[in-house]
């Protein structure tokens, strides 16, 4: 015998059209629209500074190791911590602006809904 428990949620329905459901959804981010760019910024910074780490490798490797010159080697290396350093930073930075974005748009969605529902 299946029962239904009162922590069941019951069968979920998909959205008849996608794109009003969306589009509903999108009106509870746009108040929010310069954190969103924000965060956009942010990505795009962390992600370059995530791809410079590799090519500070390369060059390391192609001009310093390779040729004998370790003596400038020191610089590369730290070039490479403080590249590694701010990419981690923007990367949190990054995440805890989507975070309050995300949380904010939600507080704005639960509290409409709970306004229609107490109507």
């Amino acid at each position: 015998m299946q029962g239904r428990h009162p922590m069941a949620i019951g069968r979920i329905e998909k959205a008849i059209d996608v794109r009003t459901a969306l589009r509903r959804l999108v009106a509870y981010l746009l108040p929010f629209r310069r954190g969103l760019i924000g965060a956009l910024v942010l990505v795009v910074i962390y992600t370059l500074l995530g791809l410079l780490g590799p090519y500070l490798i390369g060059m390391a490797i192609d001009k310093y190791i390779i040729p004998h010159r370790v003596a400038e080697l020191p610089y590369i290396a730290g070039l490479m911590l403080v590249t590694y350093l701010c990419n981690n930073i923007f990367q949190v930075w990054a995440g805890r602006v989507m975070a309050s974005v995300s949380q904010r748009a939600l507080q704005m969605l639960r509290q409409d809904l709970f306004t229609h529902l107490q109507r």
